[in-house]
């Protein structure tokens, strides 16, 4: 961990995200470590990840009110043969 930065859990960071908004902080940065990690980080696209819930909870009508734009659709890969 980094110093003067802290681990919350989705709710605590929803209480820090509107604690900020109330200082008139205009946004906050999200971070979160997935359960699991692979070579495309496929976790950062579902819908279960911890910092999409995050973003959820923070945009949620009782929290701050927040726009963020969908994510890109994952690049398609093709496999490619060889000219013979």
């Amino acid at each position: 961990s980094m110093p003067g930065q802290s681990n919350l859990s989705v709710d605590k960071a929803t209480e820090a995200a509107a604690r900020a908004h109330d200082l008139g902080i205009p946004a906050v940065l999200l971070f979160g470590i997935p359960e699991h990690k692979d070579a495309v980080g496929s976790e950062a696209w579902k819908d279960t990840g911890v910092v999409q819930k995050a973003i959820r909870s923070v945009q949620s009508p009782v929290a701050v009110p927040v726009k963020v734009p969908p994510l890109p659709p994952l690049p398609v890969r093709v496999p490619v043969k060889p000219a013979i």
